[in-house]
């Protein structure tokens, strides 16, 4: 351009940047492929997070009023909201960063142990049958058992309330 030379010489700018940073005119500088590429996933993501959001909200109405079975359903949302196997390594490790920058709290599966207490004398205490009681449940499973038809039946019980009874009394 003829007029661009003088004009960059002057003002240290291009013509064509100058007319780009004026609001009045409305022109833009041309964007390069890569950035329309970027800006394209940028939408589609939105896009794809919103609609899951939406789906997420209404998900068993949605499948309620339709004829899809449980399984049907569930293989779908697996489909839709896979995670590659780098997303899930980005995601474990911003896990463990704030785990360890104490601004998340460590997964525990099981309490604390130092934080549980159990009273083992008071749970037996609570757990045993008057001898009384006992003898009573006793004589009504042999009657029970006895008027079954199966005599191995009955002995099989017969040696089972003598084992639990034994073990009881050791307690």
């Amino acid at each position: 351009m003829k007029i661009n030379e003088p004009f960059k010489n002057l003002y240290n700018i291009d013509l064509a940047e100058a007319l780009a940073k004026v609001p009045e005119i409305g022109l833009t500088k041309s964007k390069t492929k890569v950035q329309k590429q970027k800006e394209t996933r940028e939408t589609v993501r939105r896009m794809k997070n919103k609609t899951e959001e939406q789906w997420s909200k209404v998900d068993c109405d949605t499948m309620l009023g339709t004829r899809q079975s449980f399984r049907q359903r569930d293989l779908q949302g697996k489909s839709l909201y896979f995670e590659s196997a780098e997303e899930a390594r980005i995601r474990s490790t911003k896990m463990k960063a704030l785990e360890e920058a104490g601004l998340r709290k460590k997964k525990r599966h099981s309490p604390d142990p130092a934080s549980v207490t159990f009273d083992k004398e008071g749970l037996q205490m609570r757990n045993r049958v008057p001898l009384t009681q006992m003898l009573l449940i006793i004589q009504l499973i042999m009657t029970a058992t006895f008027s079954c038809t199966q005599s191995i039946l009955a002995l099989f019980c017969v040696r089972c309330l003598h084992t639990a009874l034994s073990l009881m009394l050791q307690s």
